[in-house]
């Protein structure tokens, strides 16, 4: 349904229609998440975990008054590379002006997860939970089906673009810090 005039509003019907008809499956769950991901503009970012250095629990409900940019990624990803760099720049020229950046790997388990992260030098908070794109609950919270995937939320705490690109998104951050 990508790129078609109703791609969004036919995407979600077919999700609720999976979520509802398949409720026992798995894959229910990520279901009812791509829902929530296709109305989130506008909403409040609503994006919790465990943060992978501290196993503390994490909630983006907890970032007041900053932009927030997440970031969901896997070492297998093949922009992963040149996309850290992108973050670790927006993080330098704005992480004091209010930028957060969470990230949530979708690798398998947490070995793997943190030597992602080594690897790349992944800036900002980590979130992981075992179970990789398919089984992960951080990719179920909003139906994530593919990586890279990046949200950006403003100091409000809501939600400005659900499906960001890596290449502008240094124009996204600056429309929201100047």
């Amino acid at each position: 349904f990508m790129n078609t005039k109703d791609g969004d509003a036919k995407a979600k019907e077919w999700y609720e229609q999976l979520a509802k008809a398949h409720a026992g499956h798995p894959y229910a769950v990520k279901a009812a998440g791509a829902v929530k991901r296709l109305e989130a503009e506008g909403k409040p970012l609503e994006v919790a975990g465990t943060n992978l250095a501290t196993g503390q629990p994490f909630s983006a409900a907890a970032l007041k008054d900053k932009a927030v940019v997440v970031y969901y990624c896997a070492n297998w990803s093949s922009t992963l590379g040149d996309d850290a760099k992108k973050l670790r720049a927006l993080a330098k020229e704005y992480g004091a002006k209010g930028l957060e950046l969470v990230i949530v790997n979708l690798d398998t388990d947490a070995k793997a997860a943190a030597a992602t992260v080594a690897a790349h030098e992944l800036p900002g908070t980590v979130l992981h939970a075992p179970g990789g794109l398919d089984g992960s609950p951080l990719a179920a919270q909003y139906g994530i089906i593919v990586v890279p995937h990046i949200f950006v939320a403003g100091k409000d705490g809501k939600v400005v673009n659900r499906n960001a690109q890596a290449a502008n998104l240094d124009d996204e951050v600056k429309k929201l810090l100047p």
